[in-house]
């Protein structure tokens, strides 16, 4: 395997790790929201920039390994 690949899988790697701790702390705060020890501040939001946030997220991962392609199609 050349260092250039070994490379590549220990990017994926760190990224996956920082993603899992993203998700523990997610869950964490989820929790401290069940039992009332933060409080959830409600404001509006533009629903369709977040999903265009998530799928531009995901779609740069998946392109980095030129195998994959996915669209998003949504009706108004």
């Amino acid at each position: 395997m050349t260092g250039e690949k070994q490379q590549e899988f220990i990017d994926i790697i760190q990224k996956s790790g920082v993603r899992m701790l993203n998700i523990l702390n997610d869950i964490i705060n989820i929790s401290k929201i069940e039992s009332q020890q933060i409080e959830v501040l409600v404001s509006n939001t533009n629903i369709n920039e977040q999903v265009e946030y998530i799928f531009h997220f995901f779609k740069l991962e998946l392109l980095s390994f030129n195998r994959v392609f996915i669209g998003l199609y949504c009706n108004p």
